[in-house]
C-alpha cells in the first residue's frame, strides 16, 4: 500500500491531535496507577534506568479509541491499529494494561519509555 499523501499541515494537525490524545489518557488513568511491584523491579533493575522503574505507574483498563480515528481515514490512513486489540499501551510514564501484566508484556511497554 503506496504512503499517503499528508500535507504539512495535516501532520502538524496529527501530532496536535496525537499529543493531547497522551495527554488526557496518562490523565485519566494516573489516578489510579500504582508503582511497579518491588519483585518485578528487581527483575527489571538490569535492563532499565532507576529513573524509568521508579517513574512508571500501571494500571487495569482500557484505552479509548482517539476520537481523530475517524479522520485518519479520510487524510488516507486506513491501517491506524485498534485499541482494542492492545494488551498494553504506554502513555507516557503510565503503562494502561487490558491483560494480565506480565513481565514480558511490562518489559515491552517499558522499552518505549
Amino acid at each position: 500500500m503506496p504512503a499517503p499523501a499528508i500535507t504539512p499541515k495535516q501532520i502538524a494537525q496529527l501530532t496536535d491531535w496525537i499529543a493531547d490524545y497522551i495527554a488526557d489518557q496518562r490523565t485519566k488513568f494516573h489516578k489510579r496507577a500504582q508503582p511497579i511491584s518491588a519483585d518485578t523491579l528487581e527483575a527489571l533493575r538490569p535492563f532499565f534506568s532507576e529513573d524509568i522503574l521508579s517513574g512508571v505507574r500501571l494500571v487495569r483498563g482500557r484505552a479509548s479509541e482517539p476520537a481523530f480515528y475517524s479522520q485518519l481515514k479520510t487524510l488516507g490512513i486506513e491501517n491506524a491499529p485498534p485499541f482494542a486489540d492492545m494488551a498494553g499501551i504506554t502513555f507516557q510514564d503510565v503503562v494502561v494494561h487490558v491483560e494480565p501484566l506480565t513481565r514480558p508484556l511490562l518489559f515491552h511497554e517499558l522499552a518505549g519509555c
